[in-house]
């Protein structure tokens, strides 16, 4: 099975690509943490692309920073590159995105939800020192 789950931040604005038949690509990278114990977490830089109706939609709605998960299938593309006047064959992998999910809350509603939590919060009757588990 291939199958692919990430949620992580827009590197840079998506680009996207309008071919003469009229189908769209777009390509984005997405940041990704990697936690290992006992280490700082690691950013991983992961390549996204997708095509026509949901390139559209990420041409719309994703923009650079923006927290997105995704789900798709991990894609393989071969390529030669020139290093040092020696054609080198490189293998480079990327998502194939099948969706995303716009994560996190609009800067609008954060204003708006903080001051409902403010005024929804009740002074706590718990004593120091008491812990409440499940």
């Amino acid at each position: 099975m291939n199958n692919i789950t990430l949620i992580g931040h827009v590197g840079g604005a998506p680009e996207i690509k309008t071919f003469q038949s009229g189908s769209k690509l777009a390509r984005f990278s997405l940041a990704v943490k990697e936690y290992v114990k006992g280490q700082e977490p690691q950013t991983i830089w992961i390549d996204c692309e997708c095509w026509g109706p949901l390139a559209e939609r990420v041409g719309e709605y994703v923009e650079k920073g923006k927290q997105l998960a995704v789900q798709g299938r991990l894609g393989m593309s071969k390529y030669t590159k020139e290093i040092a006047g020696t054609k080198v064959e490189m293998t480079k992998a990327f998502v194939k995105v099948a969706s995303f999910q716009m994560m996190g809350v609009k800067k609008a509603q954060e204003g708006e939800q903080a001051q409902e939590a403010e005024e929804e919060e009740k002074p706590s009757r718990r004593k120091k020192g008491f812990k409440l588990s499940a």
